[in-house]
């Protein structure tokens, strides 16, 4: 194998948002030139010119890349076109190579350097980068659904906040304090004291307005009950403070209508591209279009993958032996994917449930949770063993 690596000279790149760092080196941990170019698709030729001038005649250049899907795809889709070799480099290893150093120092050469270094050391074990753009889309997208779903949340705890400073009883006004009625009613109503002169009628009429039909009279007869036992906060001329606040309620309503809208856009361009790709993960209970596009996006190829246990160990779900002499023990592990890891809980967290009629939502999974608590395993260990059962389960009947 040594012979082999001879045969190359090795591309260590530190990227970066403006511009790359790059060192070349032998096999022998040599350093053959050091220099940077600028994270822009009109230097990247220049760039080759430079390591072509560097690398040795006979030498074949292999390049190693910490961020192929990030700040690096540019140039890693650039060499990959320029029929280059290049390998993804965890940045863990990276931070492994520097701690094992006498002299722990960071720099973007030195970093390079030990970029490289893992280059030439794992050279045939490191996963080769891809020109996949579909799901490195998927990956983008499920991204940015996260940080809509974190912005809507944060919207509605703001608006948690002021309805109940307006209505402290809001919660027995209606049973979701986000649905299409609720969310009506507040924009229209946003103090008891603008109730003043409706009546049951107008109410109800407006409730199954903004419900399509879905709210009965005896809402609005409950709601303007409730508002009638505390005569204190109606008949009377709003505050300087008190209209602020109805107007920042307006305000947070209408950011959370454009954040429901560009969900449910996201989420339809995810299906389209999930249903593209080919994989068949619906199939299994509990997981839908957003969980399905979050596994692929991380997962990508399964084919890269030996064997099952290899995806279970990069998913983060397989246990880690922790043994010394005569004692074996298995804990769970804190490495691997930890978001691919959550997805595969909350999997494993539907399957075991069952209906509110008491039906299990995924038999085999129930049962073989069921029958790991007998044996004596914790609740975790049951959940995660429950659902590669069910993994295996579904793979035997579809290859029926």
């Amino acid at each position: 194998m040594q012979e082999s690596l001879t045969k190359y000279v090795f591309i260590g790149v530190d990227t970066h948002k403006e511009d790359h760092t790059a060192c070349i080196t032998n096999c022998w941990h040599q350093i053959l030139g050091t220099f940077r170019v600028e994270n822009d698709p009109a230097f990247f030729g220049k760039f080759l010119d430079e390591v072509t001038k560097t690398v040795p005649k006979g030498l074949t250049p292999v390049f190693g890349l910490e961020d192929t899907d990030g700040l690096g795809r540019p140039l890693a889709q650039f060499l990959l076109k320029s029929k280059h070799t290049v390998k993804e480099i965890n940045p863990a290893k990276v931070d492994r190579e520097r701690e094992r150093s006498c002299h722990p120092d960071k720099s973007d050469p030195q970093d390079a350097f030990r970029i490289s270094k893992v280059l030439v050391d794992e050279f045939f074990t490191l996963p080769d980068a891809r020109e996949n753009d579909s799901m490195v889309a998927i990956r983008d997208l499920v991204n940015h659904m996260d940080n809509l779903v974190r912005e809507s949340t944060r919207v509605k705890n703001r608006l948690h906040v002021l309805v109940h400073q307006m209505y402290p009883f809001y919660k027995k006004m209606f049973k979701d304090p986000f649905s299409k009625s609720a969310t009506g009613f507040w924009k229209r109503f946003p103090h008891p004291a603008m109730l003043a002169h409706v009546n049951k009628k107008k109410l109800a009429s407006f409730l199954r307005e903004c419900s399509s039909n879905r709210v009965s009279s005896h809402k609005a007869e409950e709601i303007l009950s409730l508002i009638n036992s505390h005569p204190e906060i109606q008949n009377r001329k709003l505050s300087e403070l008190e209209r602020v606040r109805c107007e920042i309620i307006r305000s947070l309503l209408r950011e959370l209508k454009v954040l429901e809208k560009e969900k449910a856009l996201v989420e339809e361009k995810l299906k389209e591209l999930v249903d593209d790709a080919g994989y068949k993960l619906r199939t299994l209970p509990g997981v839908d279009y957003i969980t399905e596009a979050r596994i692929i996006s991380i997962l990508e190829d399964a084919s890269r993958f030996s064997s099952g246990a290899k995806i279970a160990r990069f998913c983060g779900i397989a246990p880690c032996e922790k043994s010394s002499g005569k004692r074996r023990k298995h804990k769970k592990s804190n490495r691997g994917q930890r978001q691919q890891s959550l997805s595969i809980h909350c999997i494993a967290i539907s399957q075991i449930g069952v209906t509110k009629c008491g039906k299990p939502k995924s038999p085999v999974a129930r049962a073989y949770y069921l029958k790991k608590l007998a044996e004596g395993k914790t609740k975790k260990q049951a959940i995660t063993a429950s659902f590669e059962e069910t993994v295996r389960y579904h793979l035997r009947h579809d290859e029926r």
